[in-house]
């Protein structure tokens, strides 16, 4: 880890040295956070980095504006590092590691399947250790990408770059959320490649792509739909606890997003949906998810407005 002791300073640490994570101070010298946080979107360098505000300010609106400019979380000042440790493990994108004794709260071997290809560690932690939400999700995953590959062929095959962009873009959440973590990375570097115009390396990453995808699909073959297993059952017939004071916030994070056609709209669905296990709102959450994947802003704006207004009374 790397600090800096004001927002100038971080702005030239992390243009040289990008990290996967940002905790980002709200009140800091000469440059404040949002100032900083607003620069590091604006710079293509850094624009993909997560950032996660650190405040000691309860007014919802402030803390929402942080979410708003791109933020995916926020800490409440004071804090107890394990808090910190906890919040940022379960936050960091696919492929970042961090140094810290962090228990998840279902250890990966009481998931009931070997998922070659799959973090099964990463995608609990991501479902707060809840095994048969991650089947679930899983499932929903395998089912909804089944034609993604030969989606990909096709928008390829008719040099339709803004269709592959948006294909490789939609896996890439979708995979970050569920812990296949090369096929996120096969995911990105396509997506990179169109959006910098290297198109001698369409094809290959097309094809490192696809390979990856279809070992996943191979390997969700064996979840069934409707079956769940002892231990799953075991660990969701109580009522999960749900974080109400976050959700409303990153709800309206959401929303921003979704009102400017932002595609990094998918990067808070999972937080969000953490929040919700166990809750009314957590079918609506996972039909919202699909309307994203699929960049149907307008129809997940719809489903976001009525699970906003149900939490409000």
């Amino acid at each position: 880890a790397v600090s800096a002791a004001s927002g100038q300073e971080a702005l030239a640490i992390v243009e040289s040295n990008t990290p996967d994570m940002i905790l980002l101070d709200v009140m800091m010298p000469g440059m404040d956070g949002y100032e900083v946080c607003e620069k590091l979107k604006a710079n293509p360098v850094t624009a993909d980095i997560q950032i996660v505000f650190a405040t000691a300010m309860d007014k919802e609106d402030e803390r929402a504006r942080g979410l708003g400019m791109g933020a995916i979380d926020y800490i409440r000042k004071p804090f107890e590092p394990d808090t910190v440790v906890k919040t940022l493990v379960q936050l960091i994108k696919p492929g970042a590691t961090i140094n810290a004794s962090v228990q998840n709260t279902r250890a990966a071997d009481d998931f009931p399947y070997q998922l070659p290809g799959i973090d099964i560690e990463d995608g609990l932690m991501r479902m707060q250790g809840n095994a048969k939400l991650f089947k679930q999700v899983l499932i929903e995953f395998r089912d909804s990408k089944a034609n993604a590959g030969t989606e990909l062929r096709k928008a390829l095959a008719r040099n339709d770059k803004e269709n592959v962009a948006k294909l490789a873009h939609s896996l890439k959440g979708v995979a970050g959320n569920v812990g296949a973590i090369d096929l996120n990375q096969a995911a990105a570097n396509l997506e990179g490649a169109v959006k910098e115009d290297r198109d001698p390396e369409l094809l290959p990453l097309c094809a490192v792509l696809i390979q990856n995808l279809n070992q996943i699909m191979d390997t969700l073959s064996q979840l069934k739909s409707g079956a769940s297993s002892p231990a799953d059952d075991a660990s969701t017939d109580r009522p999960q606890p749900v974080d109400m004071e976050r959700t409303p916030l990153l709800l309206e994070a959401l929303r921003g997003r979704l009102e400017s056609n932002d595609m990094g709209a998918d990067e808070l669905i999972g937080p969000i949906k953490a929040l919700l296990i166990g809750s009314e709102y957590a079918n609506e959450i996972e039909r919202l998810e699909a309307c994203v994947e699929r960049l149907d802003f307008p129809g997940a704006l719809e489903k976001l407005n009525a699970i906003t207004e149900s939490i409000s009374h």
